[in-house]
């Protein structure tokens, strides 16, 4: 069976639509890469800037190796955004195109949440993100991050699905 295309028109701006901040929510994986090369096509079509976003999940764990860890908490937290930061970096320079400014953000919290405070802290005009990321049973039994940020974000969400079926079993193949 052949695949289909929808010829997209090129007339782009129909009430004087301007879209300045382009949001991209990070999880590192396919999906994101995905959303990420449209972010940075539209971002170059519309002069816009790129704030891509990762959140880092909050666990609340309430037995001794909380209270054991606790006094490490600070060391391990800065070791955490560190690392993330880094490879935030490395991932986005190696697909970004020079002409688009890219801002780095990581974040603490709820993945819909923070990513909706996010867009709104940022202005953003729109957020592009991957329609399949790194899912757990948790994700599965409140419904995906994709779902929940269009229904809760303050501007427009462009969900981007994942172009193959082995997408996926990479994504399966990677600790989040």
């Amino acid at each position: 069976m052949s695949r289909r295309t929808i010829p997209i028109s090129t007339y782009r701006n129909p009430e004087g639509l301007q879209i300045n901040t382009i949001l991209v929510p990070c999880d590192f994986s396919v999906s994101f890469e995905s959303a990420f090369r449209w972010a940075v096509g539209l971002g170059k079509d519309w002069g816009a800037k790129l704030v891509v976003v990762h959140v880092i999940p909050v666990f609340s764990l309430v037995d001794e190796l909380y209270t054991r860890f606790l006094l490490e908490f600070p060391q391990l937290e800065t070791a955490l955004l560190s690392e993330i930061k880094t490879r935030l970096e490395k991932c986005t320079t190696q697909n970004a195109k020079s002409t688009v400014a890219v801002n780095l953000r990581v974040v603490m919290g709820d993945a819909w949440w923070e990513i909706c405070r996010e867009s709104e802290r940022e202005s953003a005009d729109l957020i592009v993100m991957g329609s399949h990321g790194h899912t757990s049973v948790a994700a599965l039994a409140l419904g995906s991050v994709a779902e929940r940020v269009v229904r809760h974000a303050p501007c427009s969400v462009l969900v981007i699905r994942v172009p193959d079926q082995a997408a996926h079993k990479r994504d399966a193949d990677v600790a989040p």
